[in-house]
């Protein structure tokens, strides 16, 4: 039941909202547009700051390749440090016109700038208009001529994040370095100049605050420690000419005394390395087998001789002695040496032959002398006959010296008349020798000879108007050529880690290629030795005291060792390296490691220097088909973008990729 009163009361209310709200609307409408308005704002300002993010994304992207392109092409060009910066900024601009194509129509009005920060890094600046799709919503909004919004962006790339990087530059400076495989040039060459580019390019990438240095170590089967202390840094550019094969012929000028790391006194090593002197080879005797760089007990070596292998013949005085002699015309059976005098055979008659003319043909030797044997053929027309001959006289002494002429070939062992193989003929002194001639001899054959080497490498020696040996052929190194002298295996000293990047590039240009095998394991211990920060070592190489090897494994730098050859690990056979040699008839050999075992110890030094002491480790197998010895090198650096096999023309890639890993772009900012 409805009272009337409550129907009046609802009546009125409802005709009091209908008035109060006919009166409002105007208002509302208002409040209601504000309302929507300021929603669009947030919402066009929401979408266009999503648009900005993503062009700014894009161009940071894009500066960042502009400043990589940039600083790449810096410090792969050569030339002043203006010219490389100009190349860089002029690949930096192109990176960016290339890649801001794909802002398309978001974005317009880009701007490049560029500078370069104290540590050599490459500033790129850039800048761009990203377009807004909602202008006309801010305009009504009251921002008036928001039609774009300007956006910048900076990219700092340096050459790595080293504070420092220490290289140990192994190289094969055996003599099959010089094959030319077709090409105007030898390998050695081509390795040299690669290298030098390499180094060159190495110091360019440096910094002022990154410190760059680099050790060089020449190897064969030994290695020569008769360095020179290395300079202090100094990274400036050097002009040096480019030598021919055989090296600048330049030798230390200030070569560390050595006199306290050799076992042999200084009148001994006079003695032993006569004529010419002790080189500065060593050999491994008392060396551990155990892949470290841990010092030598008592840091003292053997100096490595190869000694004097000449030929030696023995004479005895003759005297007349009546025999019988046979004679054998031709077609006869006779042989035999020659005869004396004291008798003749009779006149052969017919022509001077004892066959007619028309069985000449029959391939008879013609024997026209006197025969010394019994040779008894009286059916080919051998006759016997009185003579006089010359004998050895048994009742004096026998004598034996060495020959005054000389060749390389041995004629010792068990294998025919010559064995396989060379000898080092040389003579070490002045002496009285034996002229060539028959064993007995009425007057004993002697002459006179001075002391000669025939070794290219003997600088000082040649230089001073030193005897040649006659029996070897000049040779400058020119090609790969025989060589008899005590320090034949020897090649030229090495270099502890030195930041004078002339000095680095002296001691490549002095390298010169020697006769010994190969025996990477020797070239890879004193490798990590120069790399080592051990007080003996520093000692040893006389590295700047102001700037030592840092320690293994320290982050923030890198250690690295290029081991570079062109051929596989050889046992040394007939003269001594490092670890002896196997002719045990040879004058010093006493045994030596087989190829083998050279491998299981080249391989064991690559682990240690690799996951002991953090040493990044890179190969080149130059012109190497023996797939064995590609493998082995693959195996010891431990990763295969860091083995490479090449051709010697190729070496200037294979340096160029080196460096790239070695001095990775990084960006800073």
């Amino acid at each position: 039941m409805m009272f009337k009163g409550q129907a009046n009361k609802a009546s009125v209310g409802n005709i009091l909202l209908k008035k109060i709200t006919k009166k409002d609307r105007g208002a509302t409408a208002v409040v209601f547009a504000l309302v929507v308005g300021a929603l669009l704002l947030i919402v066009a300002a929401a979408i266009e700051l999503l648009r900005i993010s993503e062009v700014k994304s894009r161009l940071d992207s894009v500066t960042d390749a502009a400043a990589l392109a940039g600083k790449r092409a810096e410090i792969e060009s050569t030339g002043s440090q203006s010219d490389r910066r100009t190349i860089a900024e002029n690949a930096a601009r192109s990176s960016f016109e290339i890649n801001k194509k794909q802002f398309g129509s978001d974005a317009n009005n880009f701007g490049i700038s560029f500078s370069w920060d104290a540590d050599d890094s490459i500033r790129v600046k850039s800048n761009t208009d990203a377009k807004l799709v909602f202008g006309d919503i801010f305009s009504l909004g009251g921002i008036v001529g928001l039609d774009h919004f300007t956006i910048k962006s900076v990219s700092v790339v340096g050459a790595g994040e080293n504070q420092f990087v220490e290289i140990a530059m192994v190289l094969d400076n055996t003599g099959s370095m010089f094959s030319k495989d077709s090409r105007p040039e030898t390998r050695f060459t081509l390795l040299r100049n690669a290298a030098t580019n390499f180094v060159n390019g190495a110091f360019d990438k440096s910094s002022a605050s990154s410190n760059i240095r680099v050790s060089i170590i020449p190897w064969a089967t030994t290695v020569n420690i008769k360095s020179e202390a290395p300079a202090a840094n100094n990274p400036a550019a050097v002009s040096l000419a480019t030598p021919e094969d055989f090296g600048s012929r330049s030798l230390p000028a200030s070569p560390i005394d050595r006199s306290a790391n050799v076992n042999q006194s200084a009148a001994q090593l006079a003695s032993d390395f006569a004529p010419v002197g002790w080189r500065g080879c060593v050999s491994g005797d008392g060396e551990s087998l155990t892949a470290s760089d841990d010092p030598k007990s008592s840091m003292k070596w053997d100096a490595l001789l190869v000694p004097s292998n000449t030929h030696k013949k023995n004479y005895q005085q003759s005297k007349n002695a009546h025999q019988t002699c046979t004679y054998c015309p031709p077609g006869g059976g006779g042989g035999g040496g020659g005869g004396g005098g004291g008798g003749s055979p009779p006149d052969p008659g017919l022509d001077g032959y004892w066959v007619p003319k028309d069985q000449r043909n029959r391939g008879y030797a013609n024997f026209t002398t006197p025969m010394n044997r019994g040779v008894k053929n009286v059916g080919f027309g051998c006759y016997n006959y009185a003579c006089t001959v010359a004998v050895c006289d048994a009742s004096k002494p026998m004598q034996t010296g060495t020959n005054c002429d000389q060749n390389t070939i041995k004629y010792y062992g068990s294998v025919g008349p010559y064995q396989a193989g060379r000898r080092n003929a040389y003579m070490s002194t002045a002496q009285e020798c034996f002229n060539n001639g028959s064993q007995c001899q009425a007057t004993l054959p002697k002459g006179n000879h001075v002391a000669c080497v025939a070794d290219p490498n003997e600088i000082a020696w040649n230089n001073g108007g030193g005897a040649w040996c006659a029996w070897v052929p000049a040779s400058d190194w020119r090609q790969f050529d025989i060589t008899v002298g005590p320090n034949m295996n020897c090649p030229m000293p090495m270099l502890g880690l030195s930041g004078d990047r002339g000095q680095v590039l002296e001691t490549l240009n002095r390298m010169s290629p020697v006769g010994g095998g190969t025996h990477a394991d020797v070239g890879l211990r004193w490798g990590l030795r120069t790399l080592s920060p051990r007080a003996e070592w520093t000692g040893f190489f006389k590295t700047d005291a102001a700037n030592p090897p840092s320690a293994f494994g320290v982050a923030g730098g890198k250690k690295v060792m290029v081991l570079i050859t062109d051929g596989q690990n050889e046992r040394a056979n007939d003269f001594p390296g490092y670890w002896g040699c196997s002719e045990t008839g040879s004058p010093g050999c006493s045994g030596a490691p087989d190829t083998a075992e050279l491998n299981t110890r080249m391989l064991n030094w690559c682990q240690s220097i690799r996951d002991t002491y953090k040493v990044e480790i890179y190969t080149v197998a130059v012109n190497v088909s023996n797939a064995s010895a590609v493998s082995l090198l693959q195996q010891c650096s431990g990763d295969a973008s860091h083995s490479f096999s090449v051709d010697a023309s190729e070496l200037n890639n294979a340096f160029s990729a080196i460096s790239k890993s070695i001095f990775a772009l990084r960006v800073k900012e």
